[in-house]
């Protein structure tokens, strides 16, 4: 591990640019940074152009990134729609080694991708089986571009891929354990519906689609309607659900006027104090510990409630 998390920005994309002995990797936000460290290990130097605390979806080109692509040897990014802003997705498809996760993914079985109103998700992260898929481009992209690390990277590849589905499993068993009733997830924006479908639905029969309801979009970043206010609160009567779910990377606001409204209407319902994450890893240092957290609180509200 080459980034040192109490060193300055400008001191890791120095070090970044002037080392030498390694492939030097640009990945677009720190969740996929975190995947391709550990597949790359000690024969890579990887770098995450959007910061842990800043919002994806909204992420321009800013000042100094033109370089950090110029100097880059591989780059991987998410793609379905994640990095959308036209200057960014100009500059990952003329890049001549970047390496697009969503479309490995697409390719394999477009039956796994999900989309909403004729949008594409692009929220793949959050089925951890499904991000298990994206560490064999990892490993094919770094072994054509560095030929001597492949044995390397194939082993640490499946060591990532081991530890990403005994993290699966335990997700998927712990969730199973809450009774179905109480798995209605309310959140800030659309960012778990491939969470929801993998771990809130144990009957096949069942729409997941009835497991989880958000007021904004798949990209928080567009007017909310009263429909969508609306939408939510009839939701939330509907399945007796006691307690929403704000994101780090979200603004509470639309939380925070469904949960008015519902109180208006002598209906309890409340903002659970600890946020989830979808977008960004926020203050935690790995997908993992990224992940457990949200294991961690929602099984405790809906233990409390």
């Amino acid at each position: 591990m080459f980034l040192i998390g109490c060193e300055k920005p400008s001191s890791k994309l120095s070090e970044w640019k002037a080392d030498s002995a390694h492939v030097k990797v640009l990945c677009t936000n720190a969740i996929i940074h975190d995947l391709v460290t550990r597949v790359g290990g000690e024969r890579i130097f990887s770098l995450s152009l959007i910061d842990p605390l800043i919002d994806p979806h909204s992420y321009e080109m800013r000042k100094g990134d033109e370089e950090k692509f110029l100097s880059a040897q591989v780059i991987f990014f998410n793609g379905l729609g994640l990095e959308h802003s036209p200057s960014l997705l100009k500059h990952l498809l003329s890049h001549p080694s970047a390496c697009c996760l969503g479309d490995f993914i697409t390719i394999k079985d477009p039956s796994l991708i999900l989309e909403d109103k004729g949008q594409v998700d692009p929220h793949i992260w959050l089925d951890t089986l499904l991000w298990s898929y994206t560490i064999d481009p990892i490993v094919e992209k770094l072994s054509t571009f560095d030929p001597e690390g492949k044995d390397y990277y194939e082993q640490k590849g499946a060591e990532t891929k081991a530890s990403l589905l005994t993290l699966h499993h335990l997700m998927l068993e712990t969730f199973h354990r809450i009774p179905s009733q109480k798995k209605h997830l309310v959140s800030s924006h659309d960012a778990f519906n491939y969470f929801t479908r993998r771990y809130l639905v144990e009957n096949p029969l069942q729409d997941w689609r009835d497991y989880f309801c958000a007021p904004e979009g798949l990209a928080p970043d567009g007017q909310l309607s009263f429909y969508d206010l609306k939408r939510v609160i009839a939701y939330i009567q509907k399945h007796h659900v006691k307690v929403v779910f704000s994101e780090t990377n979200v603004s509470q606001d639309s939380l925070r006027k469904i949960v008015d409204i519902c109180q208006s209407e002598a209906y309890d319902v409340k903002i659970y104090p600890s946020h989830l994450l979808s977008d960004t890893l926020g203050d935690h240092n790995s997908y993992e510990s990224m992940m457990k957290h949200n294991l961690s609180v929602l099984v405790k509200a809906w233990s409390e409630t």
